[in-house]
């Protein structure tokens, strides 16, 4: 087949299609278009299909593609119609493998086509978290010879954060896809019309949203999108009117619509839409008519009570025939068809969504039924999967509503069980638990709820009822032939071995193939339940070095799971601890907690003493103070929690000088232990070491104590483990290396801060003053050496070509001077802070991963409050720069972003209020003076107050922008 045809079907060019080359002008190997429905992305695409020397494989991506194993279906399907093949992907579908394997699968197919294509995917926002994982592998690895054009909407799965920062994609967003004034009066000629007074007019009305335009065209003036489709169906016979309207439940019309929509054959019905001036995209001999067409038309059928239902009824059995099933969800429930609706996801999606744990999605499917339309069953899972997401007042609802119906199911009771244990109220767990398993027959329900129940023994040290009962619930998930429940069920296999010093090596092996497997057969979050205690029990066994590969493994899916997350932000914290780095332990504990604390989750409180003892490391032990009291004040005295807060009271009265109150907290927690708790649980032999470290203090002998802290302990993972103890209290290892007391053990504890020195601390302030600092020494660098350095923390991985382009425009050899402003940050630094690639895409520089860089207008870009923002920012961005080049960007990004803070938090304070609202609005006014929002605002809140001056200023601001003026009164100087 010839490089011609191969040419994949995509829409042909519509009415008054204006070229619009100037935005495909890019380097990067994947555009990605993101706007709302009507901004002419599909259009835009099929230009770039006609006018690319590659060959375009057009994809069309339809609700089904939630799963990952749809889209890859999708990606083979539109290969193979272009005389493409496919074998990688075949044989992964016949083992059926999961994402790692399809994306390895789909990518080999793509090396082995002989020609350069371009992939362009349409309507990606159908992708649900899995399948657009799936997609940004697939990207992310696309042979260089390849090009990809990706649709989408900004609420969509889909975050390709790393290309665009790496420069492999670029990105256009609504912004970018308006119509300009020029291309509105080119739209307008090309369909006949040249007034320019008209033009203008439309253009201010349409804000250049094209669909806009292609509907305002047919009357000459803006109206809702839904009154212009009215008005082109006043235009058709009768007949066409009524099945254009029936159609409204086909995304695809063909000379076999009439026929689905129950009308007799109109052979030239397609013809007759085109010429009513219908806006629709040609694809092939079909017609596709544009999202806010189908919208309107809708909302015609839906007047006809009747026979809207009768329509959906049958398109949501067409769907169901072709198995999609989300298609036939989405008619049903128009159709008010609950029934059938619930019958398709019981039967056809509800297994899938609890198998890969997509809980989000199936929120957002179950919330589109009547609460009251819902069966007991997905109620409880509707509460379930609240609960997983982190919705814990939605889930308390759910399962609080059942319980006064007597609507209770065994999910019912799973969901209640979770709940329990996250608030690590063990004896109501217990009771859930076997209250479920009284009313649980299905597979999933009774494996899960031995689960839970052998979880439940873990806790309170039971291990032989824990591995009974694991084992029963193994032996059901094996029964019922379910990998992903089998892969659940043994993760208590894997935490039981965990737990005992004599199996920790096993529960490594075990665990390590628990997560791979469940990677591999797609089965993420069942991988990912189990990371922070694989991680633990590598740190447990002296394997700290292996941890790299797990959290590399898992780092990828982890955000998609809200507990899961927030445990692995945690562990994170531990491993820089570990590794010499409270700076980021600080911050990856802050994280945890705050997201435990969004969720209602009692788990924050033991993060916060990790959070403490990090913070005393890194001089910052009063910053966390108010966090530790609150957590002792609302633990209950016999919540196993108390265990770490106790570690965190015996180190705030050690670096107190505390000594005394510190060891009579440690022996009394000490005499609450269980006895069979396992030796190398992590609070215990902290507490151990905290109580060696009071007894030091206090002049006692430490010997005995120091001898007895490795008993039935494995050496090297109490030499890790400690690391977690702040440096101010390293003196009891300092003793026990003087006494040649577990010499090893200690000299590793207290060796950890190697990497803090190695590493470069570079500090780069652009607000206010240049400045950069290295290890804290000040270094002096060329204006055109800083703005590098800055440019590429803000913007990441540059080609040099882009760099000279924007570094240095008016320069006749821009490449050279940036070679020669990275020798200048070598030789008057003393390290190579950036690192250059010279093969890949021409030569990309890029800061070096062997320093630490911080940047001011990187932090207030960050910020998410207003008091950290207006502590950031400390004056113009690199003061003394052009705004006509990259800077004035920057700076107007910064007071955007600021601005936005400072009126986010005034309206806090206003509701308060307080008056101290007026000053952060005139803080954001000093910022974003064209901002009518926030004048309008200062003049309000100035009336309620009585300050005729702040009322005056506003009013004369107003006044001028209204007439397209700056306002030219004084602002006031920036409150303090």
């Amino acid at each position: 087949m010839s490089h011609v045809q191969r040419r994949s079907l995509s829409p042909q060019p519509v009415r008054g299609e204006v070229a619009r080359g100037r935005l495909l002008r890019t380097d990067a190997q994947v555009l990605l278009l993101t706007a709302p429905s009507g901004y002419g992305k599909t259009v835009l695409s099929a230009q770039l299909a006609r006018q690319t020397l590659n060959v375009p494989i057009w994809i069309r991506v339809t609700r089904d593609a939630a799963e990952p194993d749809v889209l890859a279906d999708l990606i083979t399907q539109a290969l193979q119609a272009a005389g493409y093949v496919t074998p990688e992907h075949e044989a992964a579908r016949t083992i059926q493998s999961g994402p790692s394997a399809l994306t390895a699968a789909l990518v080999a197919d793509l090396t082995s086509v002989p020609d350069d294509v371009l992939l362009i995917l349409d309507n990606a926002e159908h992708l649900s978290v899995s399948s657009a994982a799936l997609l940004s592998s697939i990207l992310e690895q696309l042979p260089p010879w390849h090009r990809a054009l990706v649709n989408t909407t900004p609420d969509s799965h889909l975050s390709l954060v790393k290309l665009v920062a790496s420069g492999q994609a670029h990105e256009l967003d609504a912004d970018a896809l308006r119509f300009n004034l020029q291309e509105t009066q080119v739209f307008l000629e090309n369909l006949g019309e040249s007034d320019a007074a008209e033009a203008q007019i439309l253009h201010q009305q349409t804000d250049g949203w094209p669909a806009a335009l292609a509907l305002a065209t047919t009357r000459g003036r803006i109206e809702d999108s839904a009154a212009m489709v009215e008005h082109l169906l006043g235009r058709m016979s009768p007949a066409l009117r009524e099945l254009v309207v029936r159609a409204a439940v086909e995304p695809l019309w063909d000379a076999h619509t009439p026929g689905l929509v129950d009308l007799p054959p109109r052979p030239d019905w397609l013809r007759e839409v085109t010429r009513a001036g219908l806006p629709v995209t040609q694809e092939g001999a079909a017609l596709r008519p544009h999202a806010l067409v189908t919208d309107a038309l809708s909302g015609v059928l839906a007047r006809d009570h009747a026979l809207s239902a009768a329509q959906h009824r049958a398109a949501a059995r067409r769907g169901a025939a072709a198995g999609n099933w989300y298609r036939a969800l989405h008619h049903a429930l128009i159709a008010q068809d609950y029934l059938y609706a619930r019958h398709v996801v019981s039967t056809h999606l509800l297994s899938t969504w609890t198998r890969h744990s997509n809980w989000a999605l199936l929120i957002q499917t179950l919330e589109r039924f009547p609460r009251e339309q819902l069966s007991p069953d997905l109620l409880a899972f509707l509460g379930l999967a609240y609960g997983e997401n982190g919705q814990s007042a939605l889930a308390r609802e759910v399962f609080t509503a059942q319980l006064s119906a007597g609507q209770e199911t065994a999910v019912t009771f799973l969901g209640l069980m979770f709940a329990a244990y996250r608030a690590q109220d063990l004896p109501t767990m217990k009771s859930m638990t076997e209250r479920g398993l009284q009313r649980a027959w299905i597979p999933y329900e009774r494996s899960q709820l031995l689960r839970g129940l052998a979880t439940y023994h873990l806790s309170i040290n039971q291990w032989t009822q824990a591995t009974a009962v694991a084992r029963q619930a193994v032996a059901v998930a094996q029964s019922a032939g379910d990998h992903a429940l089998v892969i659940s069920a043994r993760t208590v296999e894997f935490w039981g071995l965990a737990f005992q010093t004599a199996t920790i090596q096993d529960a490594v092996t075990l665990g390590t193939e628990l997560l791979h497997d469940a990677i591999a057969l797609g089965f993420i979050n069942k991988g990912l339940i189990i990371v922070d205690a694989l991680l633990d029990a590598m740190i447990d066994s002296g394997r700290v070095a292996e941890t790299a590969r797990v959290v590399a493994l898992a780092q990828p899916h982890a955000a998609a799971y809200a507990f899961i997350h927030t445990r692995f932000l945690n562990t994170l914290g531990d491993l820089a601890m570990m590794r010499g780095d409270p700076t980021s332990a600080v911050e990856m504990y802050q994280r945890s907690v705050l997201e435990n604390y969004t969720m209602e989750d009692r788990a924050w409180v033991p993060k916060v003493s990790r959070l403490y003892l990090a913070a005393i490391a890194a001089g910052r032990a009063h910053d966390i103070d108010d966090q530790l009291d609150e957590a002792l004040a609302t633990e209950s005295n016999s919540s196993m929690h108390r265990h770490w807060l106790a570690n965190a009271q015996m180190a705030r009265h050690l670096i107190r000088n505390e000594p005394d109150a510190a060891l009579a907290l440690a022996n009394e927690y000490r005499s609450r232990r269980p006895a069979d708790s396992p030796p190398m649980n992590w609070d215990y032999l902290l507490q151990d070491y905290l109580r060696i470290e009071a007894m030091r203090a206090l002049k006692r002998d430490v010997a005995g104590d120091l001898r007895a802290l490795l008993d039935d302990r494995i050496p090297m993972g109490v030499a890790t483990i400690l690391r977690l103890v702040p440096p101010q209290l390293w003196g009891a290892a300092t003793e026990g290396i003087r006494l040649d007391i577990h010499r090893d053990v200690f000299t590793h504890m207290t060796r950890r801060a190697a990497p803090d020195r190695a590493a470069p601390q570079v500090t780069v302030q652009t607000l206010g003053r240049w400045a950069v600092t290295v290890d804290d020494v000040p270094v002096k660098l060329p204006h055109l050496a800083v703005e590098l350095l800055v440019y590429l923390s803000l913007h990441g991985p540059t080609t040099i070509e882009k760099l000279g382009a924007t570094l240095a425009p008016t320069s006749r050899d821009a490449r050279a001077r940036m070679h020669r402003a990275k020798a200048d940050i070598q030789r008057l630094s003393g390290h190579a802070l950036i690192d250059t690639d010279a093969v890949t895409q021409g030569g990309l520089y890029r800061l070096s991963n062997q320093i630490h860089l911080r940047l001011d207008a990187l932090e207030v870009l960050q910020a998410t409050d207003a008091e950290s923002a207006l502590a950031l920012m400390r004056g113009a961005f690199l003061p003394g720069a052009s705004d006509e080049c990259w800077v004035g960007e920057i700076r107007e990004r910064l007071a955007v972003r600021v601005a936005g803070l400072y009126t986010v938090h005034a309206q806090q304070v206003r509701r308060a209020g307080s008056a101290e609202a007026l000053a952060w609005f005139w803080r954001a006014a000093a910022l974003t003076p064209w901002d009518a929002a926030v004048w309008t605002a200062i003049l309000t809140l100035g009336q309620a107050l009585g300050m005729a001056a702040d009322v005056a200023d506003a009013q004369t601001a107003l006044q001028e922008l209204e007439s397209g003026l700056l306002p030219t009164a004084l602002l006031r100087e920036r409150p303090a």
